[in-house]
């Protein structure tokens, strides 16, 4: 009687238990949401989204928004509501219907991987039994007695018992190896499979649940915004001059590249120099040492086509150290430069140009340890380990080297278009700056890049040709840039035109300049430059035991150009030893 009672209760809690949880899985709504503006930085970016506004009851609720990127950084989400709704928790989490089917799909392939191993092991056990057997009968060919032999028939009935033996051993040994062919290719495709589905699991979308409890009955959106990784922008540049009476046009432009898992389109977009990852704590001042050591001036100007020595290029590809997986996005630079890339969605990367005395690459990537790789040859793979807290990542900039990378899939693409032609809003604090297009884009989650004019300058230049006749006769073109830094350039790749015509590329870092950035353009043919020694002015004297000769060198220039020309000549004296 009891333990009908029991039973009796127990069915009663049960039953009254399920309003309750049907209530508390109600009160789970579903919120749909838009991204309206997205802050891209050197690596990383964060996702601005809106709700549309929508009724809610007073008192505490839940309310979730899915199809977020796979890539989100649950320690930087932030959601802002109507004043009258006080936010009580954010959780992230993952699709669980999604991950869930493909746990399941991912538990029945290693079941049926488990099983087809254990058939394989199985045939492996015949065929050594098989082979035991044959190994026997050949051991042991001898027949009859020492002192008597067989008689034909006796002889004739060996042999065709172990003929008989032998064929059926080979003739079960070639059918289990046709089994066990079979079966090997049935694991390969349950293993390609497996694979599949293992690295389908990386790019479950991401779920935020925000518990809230509103005051009253009302009508509210919900803002959220958060940090993903597998972005970046990469500044470039191309400098024009169309001739030495003109300023100096200067195109910037970013080459924006994402794989976040989720497509951003007609989005607002902001470029930003800035570091996600340390921008939103406290920074401390660190003691500025004086120097007094003099900085030598930098020229800048087209590279030449092949290096100088050593290695002029290098390629790779990187992977995680404990799982083999390719690292997409990972950053890869010159260390000590601005000069750099991001590996590609199989985790490769190449560097077509490395400037002069390049000794190291510096490989880095969220949430790994940093490594620095000594350049000895043109391949350098690396296998990143996971760091110990993302609070330790130094996340650094860098610009592409690249002047035209077939295998990379951040392709800088030189023609211009001119209704990619916009200008851009500078909001600038005292460490930063970003750019605010003022056009909507579209970028699509597809590991390519696109490339967007930012801003058209127009830079104030001086212009001077300088010439070393003794060595070249020749005379070279110099822009002289003033005031460079009132702009917020960033280091980058610049391409250079003088007169409509392409004369090649640079790669400037903006951190080691004076006032004046100082840019050779090319050889102006229009400036001819001579150098002759004059041997009839030649005289050769000695006076005591000193002999004195005199050398007469006549330098001509001539300006075919329209304009006049300001022109800075160098020349020798030579002095004795």
């Amino acid at each position: 009687m009891k333990t009908r009672l029991y039973l009796l209760l127990f069915f009663v809690l049960f039953i009254c238990s399920l309003p309750s949880s049907r209530a508390q899985k109600a009160e789970e709504q579903l919120l749909s949401s838009k991204i309206e503006k997205v802050v891209v930085y050197f690596q990383g970016a964060y996702i601005f989204r809106s709700t549309p506004k929508q009724d809610f009851k007073s008192g505490r609720q839940q309310v979730v928004i899915k199809g977020l990127s796979p890539y989100l950084d649950p320690n930087r989400i932030k959601v802002k509501a109507a004043s009258d709704i006080t936010i009580l928790s954010v959780e992230h989490r993952r699709d669980f219907l999604g991950e869930q089917q493909y746990q399941d799909t991912l538990k029945t392939l290693l079941e049926e991987q488990r099983d087809l191993r254990d058939q394989l092991a199985l045939l492996l056990l015949q065929d050594s039994i098989l082979d035991g057997r044959r190994q026997f009968l050949e051991q042991n060919q001898k027949v009859g007695g020492s002192q008597t032999g067989l008689n034909l028939q006796e002889l004739e009935q060996v042999f065709a018992f172990y003929a008989g033996q032998m064929q059926r051993i080979r003739t079960e040994q070639l059918e289990l190896r046709k089994q066990k062919t079979e079966l090997q290719k049935r694991l390969k495709r349950l293993q390609a499979q497996a694979y599949e589905y293992q690295k389908e699991l990386e790019f479950i979308p991401s779920d935020v649940v925000i518990t809230f409890e509103a005051k009253r009955p009302m009508s509210s959106t919900f803002e959220l915004n958060y940090l993903v990784s597998n972005a970046s922008w990469i500044p470039s540049y191309d400098l024009r001059v169309e001739n030495i009476e003109t300023p100096v046009q200067l195109v910037q432009k970013a080459g924006i590249y994402q794989s976040t898992g989720e497509d951003w389109k007609n989005v607002k977009l902001l470029l930003s120099n800035d570091n996600p990852i340390t921008e939103a704590a406290f920074q401390e001042l660190l003691p500025q040492y004086l120097s007094l050591q003099y900085r030598q001036p930098i020229t800048y100007g087209a590279r030449p086509s092949g290096p100088s020595a050593g290695v002029g290029a290098v390629y790779g590809y990187l992977y995680d150290a404990e799982t083999g997986e390719p690292l997409i996005g990972a950053s890869v630079l010159v260390a000590g430069t601005g000069i750099g890339t991001v590996t590609d969605l199989d985790g490769s990367y190449t560097l077509p140009s490395l400037p002069p005395g390049a000794q190291e690459l510096e490989v880095s990537y969220t949430g790994y340890e940093t490594q620095r790789l000594p350049i000895y040859q043109s391949r350098m793979d690396a296998k990143l380990a996971v760091g110990a807290t993302l609070d330790e990542i130094v996340v650094v900039g860098y610009s592409i080297s690249s002047r035209a990378n077939k295998r990379s899939k951040l392709k800088m693409d030189r023609t211009e278009e001119k209704a990619n032609v916009q200008e851009s809003t500078i909001l600038q604090n005292q460490t930063s700056f970003q750019f605010e297009l003022e056009v909507p884009y579209t970028i699509l989650s597809n590991g390519k890049a696109y490339n967007v004019n930012v801003r058209n300058l127009e830079i104030p230049t001086e212009y001077v040709y300088k010439s070393v006749p003794k060595v070249q006769e020749k005379a070279y073109l110099f822009a002289n840039l003033i005031d460079w830094s009132d702009y917020n350039l960033l280091e980058g790749r610049v391409n250079l035109f003088y007169e409509d015509t392409y004369i090649g590329e640079s790669n400037i870092d903006f951190k080691y300049l004076t006032d004046t950035l100082q840019v050779s353009l090319d050889a102006d043919e229009a400036i001819q430059v001579s150098h002759e020694k004059k041997k009839e002015l030649r005289k050769r004297q000695v006076i005591g035991n000193k002999r004195v000769d005199r050398f007469v060198y006549e330098i001509q220039l001539r300006n075919g150009k329209k304009e006049s020309v300001q022109i800075e000549v160098q020349d020798q004296i030579p002095v004795s030893r």
